[in-house]
This record gives C-alpha cells, sequence and structure tokens, in this order.
C-alpha cells in the first residue's frame, strides 16, 4: 500500500547567510572574470551588441509590416516580415554605400594632392629626388 503523506507543515527553512567578506571576494572575482572574458571575446561581443541595436531598431518597422494599415485581420507571418525588412534595410545600407563611395573618393584624392602642395611648401627639398611618399622628415622643426 501507499503511504499517505503527512499534512503537518514542515520547519521553516533556515536561511543560508553568507558573510560579507565572501560576497565581496565573489563579486569582485566574478567581475573580473566577466572582463576577461570579455576581452577575449571582444568582436563575438561587438557583433551581438550591433545585431542587438538593429533588431531593436527596426522591430516597430516589422511590426508595422506584419499587420499593415493597423488591420488584424490582414496578418503577414512575422519571419516573412522581418526578411522583407532586413533586406530593405541592407539595401537603403548598401545604396547609401553605392551613393556615397563616389564623392568620398573624391574628396580623399583631392586631400592627398593638397597634402603633396602643403609639405613641398614647408619643405621644399622633399619632393627633390626623394620618394614622394616617405614622410621621415622631422615635424618638431615647423612648430
Amino acid at each position: 500500500m501507499s503511504e499517505v503523506p503527512s499534512s503537518s507543515p514542515s520547519p521553516p527553512a533556515q536561511p543560508v547567510v553568507v558573510p560579507r567578506w565572501v560576497q565581496l571576494v565573489a563579486l569582485t572575482l566574478g567581475l573580473l572574470a566577466l572582463y576577461a572574458l570579455a576581452r577575449a571575446a571582444h568582436t563575438v561581443l561587438l557583433v551581438f551588441l550591433v545585431a542587438t541595436v538593429i533588431a531593436l531598431i527596426l522591430s516597430p518597422l516589422v511590426k508595422r509590416v506584419q499587420h499593415p494599415l493597423g488591420a488584424e485581420r490582414v496578418r503577414l507571418p512575422r519571419g516573412i516580415a522581418v526578411l522583407g525588412v532586413y533586406l530593405g534595410f541592407f539595401l537603403v545600407v548598401a545604396g547609401a554605400g553605392v551613393l556615397l563611395a563616389n564623392p568620398i573618393t573624391n574628396q580623399v584624392r583631392t586631400l592627398q594632392r593638397e597634402d603633396e602642395v602643403f609639405v613641398r611648401k614647408r619643405d621644399p627639398e622633399h619632393g627633390a629626388g626623394k620618394n614622394r611618399h616617405d614622410r621621415s622628415f622631422q615635424l618638431d622643426r615647423f612648430f
């Protein structure tokens, strides 16, 4: 036969008291271990951080695409809404990169030309017979 558990209440559990110094040492060691782990995996943590920020920024847009015009009857599956929003986001980023590549390239070329003119004004013998990319001259004599 099975025994019927007694209905008498069990005594209350005694709280575990951890001394304050043990808490401080454990907290310090835990924070140091967390810091060491973060330093070791900084690239991975950065990727996760950027992905989290992008997901948080795009979440309202996903909800809007999932329920167009606020209608509950017409509902797009969340996976398809996420895919559409992320594709749109990456197309916008790629388009901005394509549109900005040419002006940035022109500005860098202009800066390189102006840098050469500036260096020749400050150091006339710099371009004579030397490699034009040699920047070994002393900057402290100009200041």
